[in-house]
């Protein structure tokens, strides 16, 4: 469901995003979550850390780098609840959005593909 909702933005951004349609993805995926996630805690391992690292094209000495998780992953290295890490993901969107829409130079889109790319990471990875 959140791939769908990134795919959205994604693929409209340039030529106008349907905020109410994005607004029914993002509460049926919060929804999905309360209902059946609630509690879930994103608790990355080292293993996912140095694969993540790995993913992201650091070198060997780099792979335990916890500081470069973060910063890649936009998770902290201790871990998250997943509802809390979705809201994250829709206030960065917001934030990015905002910006872009004032064409900001504070506007950085890997503050949304990120944590996405991350999600989907960690799902195939756990």
């Amino acid at each position: 469901m959140i791939k769908q909702w990134f795919d959205e933005i994604d693929c409209n951004l340039e030529n106008g995003l349907n905020l109410s349609k994005l607004n029914n993805m993002e509460n049926n995926f919060i929804n999905y979550i309360q209902e059946n996630l609630k509690g879930y805690d994103i608790k990355p391992d080292i293993r996912i850390i140095r694969k993540w690292n790995k993913k992201m094209g650091f070198k060997k000495s780099l792979l335990d780098d916890t500081n470069l998780f973060q910063q890649y992953s936009r998770l902290p290295a201790s871990g998250m609840y997943l509802d809390m890490y979705i809201y994250k993901i829709i206030g960065n969107f917001l934030s990015f959005y905002k910006a872009y829409q004032a064409k900001s130079d504070k506007c950085n889109y890997a503050d949304v593909e990120m944590p996405i790319k991350f999600l989907g990471f960690y799902i195939e990875n756990c």
